[in-house]
């Protein structure tokens, strides 16, 4: 194969890897990353820090090489008192805020008209400097869908922004011009980004049909939306960076009358992430290392991974589908081939 760069072992820094027999799989598919910022949302969710130090043992038994950054699901269950125990932990990186209906198991989230009594932990978060991960949705059924994020920043997010300045709040899975303008005009302010928000817009879920693989949440919304994401990153801009938000659900489910959300992209996401540049004639390796390794270490404060990432200009088939336990799972734009292969090379 013909290799021609090298990088710092990227990060995602969003990932649902699921439990039970779905582990063994998503945490090899997961592998090629250093770390991974791993969702709490599983059922029962992870809400101290016995359970996300448990979900973490169970992830090391398949991979012991691979580095889990744990997250707690905030709800009441949360101790308030265990909170100052987090800084001390370098496995746990932070609390993510689910609104309640607003995706996968978020059932026993916040409810957005209960937001304000949450505001004793945000203080308290902001004291210890723990990080605010955020799925950035309303979910009221009387709001266009397409709108959810929008509404959530100038209804909710921007109030708890300003209201805990210190505190460090990541957008994840930024979907919408709306989301890039809120992380613009804050500091203490990120947001991840994924494959899908990249490469697809909303045209691509009804394209030849409805394309259940391509639903996620947040949505894939506008070109206007998906330029406004990627000008940041194709300008460096430090506060962008990679998190995949893959998210298998079998086959069966996702293409079923009522199928969840969720785009599954792990295996192949870093080779989509090139792609993006490769597509927007940017084939800078330094600022593609700086997006997928440097720019998320940075902003959580980590040090960046030790070992490389290969990359070589060789064709990738993307399978049709991967195993899944018993079932299996369809990838992200499943049969095509990209151009670029990475490897990790010890």
């Amino acid at each position: 194969m013909n290799k021609i760069a090298q990088i710092i072992q990227p990060d995602d820094f969003h990932v649902h890897l699921r439990d039970g027999e779905y582990l063994k799989h998503t945490v090899q598919y997961s592998s090629k990353y250093g770390r991974a910022v791993i969702m709490p949302n599983l059922k029962p969710p992870i809400t101290s820090i016995k359970q996300a130090w448990e979900y973490k043992n169970r992830i090391l038994e398949i991979n012991p090489s691979f580095g889990p950054l744990m997250t707690l699901y905030l709800n009441p269950s949360v101790k308030k008192e265990e909170l100052k125990e987090i800084p001390s932990l370098d496995w746990l990186l932070g609390i993510k805020l689910y609104p309640s209906g607003a995706t996968t198991h978020s059932e026993e989230g916040v409810k957005v008209s209960e937001l304000e009594k949450f505001y004793a932990y945000f203080e308290l978060m902001e004291k210890y400097q723990i990080p605010l991960m955020v799925h950035g949705e309303v979910s009221d059924y009387e709001i266009d869908f397409f709108e959810r994020e929008k509404i959530f920043i100038e209804k909710y997010l921007i109030n708890i922004r300003e209201k805990f300045p210190k505190l460090k709040i990541i957008l994840e899975h930024v979907s919408s011009k709306v989301g890039v303008d809120f992380v613009n005009s804050y500091d203490n302010t990120a947001a991840t980004v994924t494959p899908q928000h990249l490469h697809l817009t909303r045209n691509d879920l009804f394209f030849g049909g409805i394309q259940p693989h391509h639903f996620c949440l947040p949505i894939v919304k506008t070109a206007k939306d998906q330029e406004a994401i990627a000008q940041e990153v194709l300008k460096g801009n430090p506060k962008f960076f990679a998190g995949t938000d893959s998210a298998p659900h079998p086959k069966n489910k996702k293409e079923s009358c009522c199928g969840p959300a969720g785009v599954f992209s792990a295996p192949i996401s870093i080779e989509l992430y090139i792609y993006f540049f490769e597509k927007h004639n940017k084939m800078d390796w330094s600022l593609i290392e700086k997006f997928l390794s440097k720019y998320g270490a940075d902003f959580y404060g980590l040090e960046y991974n030790k070992r490389k990432l290969s990359i070589f200009q060789e064709p990738l088939y993307i399978p049709q589908e991967y195993p899944l336990g018993k079932e299996t799972v369809v990838p992200m734009w499943a049969g095509k081939t990209l151009n670029y292969t990475t490897l990790i090379l010890d």
